[in-house]
């Protein structure tokens, strides 16, 4: 149903309802060595470590304001605005707030 479906591929993953997450969101963790600029020539399903490179570098090619992703070559989140990638800027967590995580 338009607009009120989930939609699940080999590559992307399209929600055009609400989505709530009951655990932690990770950020693709993205760096020179996780992209490809050309296709793979051969069987996709063989190459497929090739392959998911290259989905990364076509994804964030053609992808559209508030796209996200952790550059971590330059330990830095990125976010596309007004179709430039520009970082967020972050800063240390107060001196009170710890997690037994840690």
């Amino acid at each position: 149903m338009r607009q009120h479906s989930f939609l699940f591929g080999r590559d992307k993953a399209i929600f055009y309802g609400s989505l709530r997450l009951t655990n932690a969101l990770t950020l693709g963790n993205i760096g020179k060595e996780d992209l490809r600029t050309e296709e793979v020539k051969a069987d996709a399903e063989r190459e497929y470590t090739e392959d998911a490179k290259y989905v990364n570098f076509k994804e964030l090619k053609g992808s559209g304001n508030g796209t996200m992703f952790y550059d971590k070559d330059n330990n830095i989140v990125v976010i596309k605005v007004d179709g430039q990638w520009m970082k967020m800027v972050v800063e240390p967590l107060p001196a009170n707030i710890k997690y037994p995580f840690e």
